[in-house]
């Protein structure tokens, strides 16, 4: 941010992908159809996602932390955290809803630890976070709107869409002139 602040920060959220050439010493930045070519002396790497021309991780990055966000149309307000005890839907936080039309209401994000094949396993799909997620919710005692005299609706809860974040950094064998942070 203070990068971009100062004029620091050349393409901004601009870049599609990037290449290094190791050989050449250059970083070949890629926005729309464009290429940009950039000659460098050292080049420090703080994440090695959409790099092309590294080689292959030493140790690759095991764990992923996962969040679902979820739009939650029938419930009023924000709950407290809940914690269970599965690494698949271990905490949900609520946080005030930024969508126009629900301002004064509560969405939320539930938190998983999943492993690259859990990422690919059909049971840890968004759809059955969502599942889980109303599960706890309904448990934790957190009620829809009112519908009058001690009534409530239903929870409703649509997935918005799904994050993934690597825990940990790929390792990579020494290379000359970059360095990995």
């Amino acid at each position: 941010f203070h990068l971009s602040l100062v004029g620091l920060l050349p393409f901004g959220d601009l870049p599609d992908s990037m290449r290094i050439d190791v050989d050449l010493q250059v970083l070949s930045v890629f926005c729309g159809s464009k290429r940009y070519n950039i000659f460098y002396e050292k080049i420090f790497i703080f994440s090695d996602r959409d790099i092309q021309g590294l080689p292959e991780p030493t140790k690759k990055n095991k764990k992923f932390k996962v969040l679902d966000w979820l739009d939650l149309s029938s419930s009023t307000e924000e709950g407290e955290a809940i914690y269970s005890d599965s690494d698949f839907v271990k905490n949900i936080y609520f946080y005030p809803s930024l969508r126009n039309s629900r301002k004064g209401f509560a969405d939320a994000v539930a938190v998983s630890f999943l492993s690259e094949e859990e990422l690919n396993d059909p049971n840890m799909c968004d759809s059955y976070a969502r599942l889980k997620s109303i599960n706890l919710m309904s448990s934790a005692g957190i009620l829809g709107t009112k519908m009058g005299s001690g009534r409530h609706r239903p929870l409703k809860v649509s997935h918005s869409h799904r994050e993934i974040i690597p825990v940990d950094k790929n390792e990579y064998e020494e290379l000359p002139n970059i360095e990995f942070r």
